[in-house]
This record gives C-alpha cells, structure tokens and sequence, in this order.
C-alpha cells in the first residue's frame, strides 16, 4: 500500500475548518449583538427591515449548524433580562391568528440555560416571571421545567401559548460566552433614553441591574421587604440625605458626567451607607437622575397588581394609569374586588380609545362622581405650576434653556413691577 503523500492542504485542513467555525461564531455574535441593539430600540419602517432580515440570515445559520427542533413550549421562558416586557394583548391576539392561519414559518432563537446556573438566577428573576402563576410553589415547580431562555421570537412564543400549542420550531444559540444580564445592560443603554421605555420596564430591569453588579443586595432582602421595595429604599435614604447636606445640585451635573468622574464624587460625597454609593452608581452608570427614578420610576413597583397587569396587556402611559389609579376601593367605598373590576374596564376603554391625558382626566373623574366623590380640580396658580417643575428630569441642554427662559422673564417681571409702583 502507497504512504499517503502529506502536503500542506491536508496539514492545514483541521486548521481552515477550525478558523472557519470560529469565523462563523463570530458572525454570529456580531448579529446577535445587532439583533439585540435594534429589538431594544424604537424601530422606524427601515430598521425595522434591518432586524427581520439580520434575524432571518441568524436563524439560517444557526439551523445550517445546529439544526432545527420541536421544543415543548412549557420548556421556555421569556429572557428575563430583556428591557422591554410589555406586549400589549391585542397586539399579540392578532399575531396569533396569523400564526393560526399561516402556522411558524421561521423558528425561534433559544438560548440553553446551564443547570448549574438555575438556582442562582432563580434568586435573581423569581419575581417577575411567571406573572399568571400566584403562589411560590406554583412558581418554582414551573421553573423546573424550563430549559431555554427567548433571544429572539416572544410575540410568536405568547401567541403559540394563546393558542394553546405545545411546541415550538426552534433553533439554539451556544451557551458559551453568554452572560444575560450584561446584554440586558447593554440593550439598556441604548433604550432607555427613548419615550416608548415604559417607566414599570425602566424600574424593573434598573432592579436587576442593581442585584446583578451588588448581589449582596438580594442576600440582604427579605420576603417581607424584596429587593424591589428595600432597593428604592436605599435610593430614598440617598436622596434626602443628598438633599440634607446640599449637594442636590452637584447631583444633577454628575449624571452626564463620565463614569470615572462620577466614581469619584460617589466616593467623596457623605453618604450614610455603602449600599447608597452603590445603587447611586448603577443608575448614574445610564445617565439617568437618581431623583427622578426614585420620583417617578420606582413607584411603578408599588402599582397594584391588576394596574401592571394592565400596562403589560395594554402598554398604557404611566400618567394616564395615575388617573385610573384614583379608582381605588377606599376612595369609592367599594370592594376591593369591584375597584380592581372599574379599574379594568376604565383601563382598557382608555387604551381601546386612546385618550389624551386631559381627556383621561374628565374620564375618571366621572367615574368618581358617580360614586359620589368630587375631583379636586383646583387650578394651580402659575408660580405653585413653576415650582411643580421637576427640573432633575430634564437633560443639561434643557435646563440650559430654561435658565435663559427665566432670567428674561424675571427682567420682565421686574419691569412690570417697576411700572405699577
């Protein structure tokens, strides 16, 4: 028998088909990367084009290396750590007869979540999973079925369970190098400053980012007091003693500040204790304002259920769900159970007919004059509506513009003043 003659195609042959798997999982990140940023952001017509066809070449790839399968649905989970939650229901309802009609053309993309880290996250993300679920145990046994997180397919995942499908045609993303939480931040940054982040999603993924970088923070909560109460706390007690000592000011000029510079005023200012240095900086970290979080955003975590429940199915405004809010059952002197009830109905007749906020207004206070309450419509005198302005909210540019809008009104109020002395 010939010895097989060795050149150098066949010496480099192992070599080539390493490089060009390595190639194509780094292909793979890069889309995956751009999937995430685009999903994470408010699409117009032409990224929103970019991300089917970036999502459609992924899952072409994924199934030439991996293949395709039936998963059983009960086996996956929507991706905790992604910024957006909220499908409003009847968007989902007209996906799923699509779905019905035309059946799952493209697969989903799973990530496979490692045994060894399930109990880990469990700690970390029990809490806003399994919404439909009411009891821990409930809960915990679901979560023993689950094998997968969603990276890409959640409208065709809700509506394949309205439907009441068992499985779903999937593709898989390798475990390796994945880290979900850092994409959430990720995905964070590059949506968190665009009007159509509902501030219930800001305050829950800001939560998670929190126990992600500080994990002590959840080994130091309670059942009695979680992390999304004794978070906001620590915020509260941050910003009242900021407040005590004067240093609001230097507060709202380190939020655009860089990361080191904002390090090293955490570092400088006398705060109480080192968990309010560290939620501080986790929400400087996006340049967002720690007084307005903790005004604005976090009081979404203490919405009454059927309130959340609303904003996930309808994706109604923050302001707007502070109207319905005023329906309560000790306003009304009714049952816990009819006010929830009124709540709904109210919410969604909102949302079904999109009101503006002023017209929202008119509508609850109907509501309450039905049952004998009368709305407090007392107008704000001009000077109480300038001091209601909530000045931390605004961006540097902003508040820039309304220094200089000020000062000429000031020069003007002095004038008039002058005039009729």
């Amino acid at each position: 028998m010939a010895k097989q003659r060795i050149g150098l195609g066949t010496t480099f042959a192992g070599a080539v088909q390493s490089q060009k798997i390595t190639d194509l999982e780094e292909k793979n990140e890069s889309l995956e990367a751009e999937i995430a940023r685009l999903k994470a952001t408010h699409l117009d017509s032409v990224e929103k084009a970019q991300l089917e066809a970036k999502v459609q070449e992924l899952v072409k790839q994924l199934e030439s290396s991996h293949g395709a399968k039936e998963v059983p649905i009960r086996q996956i989970i929507r991706n905790p750590f992604q910024p957006r939650t909220i499908f409003p229901l009847e968007e989902i309802k007209a996906f799923a007869h699509v779905l019905n009609e035309e059946g799952q053309n493209t697969p989903v993309i799973l990530i496979p979540l490692a045994e060894a880290e399930k109990e880990h996250l469990w700690t970390v993300i029990h809490d806003v999973l399994f919404e439909e679920l009411s009891t821990d145990q409930e809960k915990q046994e679901a979560w023993q079925d689950i094998r997968y997180f969603l990276f890409d397919g959640e409208r065709r995942w809700r509506s394949s369970r309205l439907l009441g499908w068992e499985t779903l045609k999937a593709v898989f993303r390798p475990k390796a190098n994945l880290d979900l939480r850092r994409i959430q931040g990720e995905a964070l940054s590059t949506t968190l400053h665009r009007k159509d982040l509902h501030e219930l999603n800001l305050a829950t993924c800001l939560i998670q980012q929190i126990l992600y970088q500080h994990p002590h923070l959840q080994s130091n909560s309670s059942k009695e007091h979680p992390p999304e109460k004794s978070i906001p706390k620590i915020l509260e007690s941050a910003i009242n003693r900021l407040n005590y000592i004067g240093k609001a000011t230097e507060l709202r000029e380190i939020v655009n500040a860089s990361t080191e510079e904002q390090k090293q005023w955490l570092a400088e200012v006398d705060l109480k204790t080192e968990e309010e240095r560290q939620v501080l900086e986790v929400i400087l970290r996006y340049q967002l304002h720690p007084g307005s979080i903790d005004s604005n955003v976090f009081p979404t975590l203490e919405l009454p259920s059927d309130l959340k429940q609303l904003i996930q199915e309808t994706g109604l405004e923050i302001s707007k769900v502070n109207e319905v809010k005023k329906l309560s059952a000790e306003r009304l002197k009714i049952s816990e159970e009819s006010a929830r009830s009124l709540r709904s109905s109210v919410g969604r007749e909102i949302a079904t007919r999109g009101l503006k906020l002023s017209k929202v207004k008119l509508f609850v206070e109907q509501e309450l004059t039905k049952y004998g309450v009368v709305a407090d419509r007392k107008r704000k005198t001009i000077a109480e509506q300038i001091r209601g302005i909530k000045l931390e909210t605004l961006q540097t540019v902003e508040l820039e513009e309304v220094r200089i809008a000020l000062k000429e009104k000031l020069k003007d109020v002095e004038a008039i003043l002058k005039q009729r002395k």
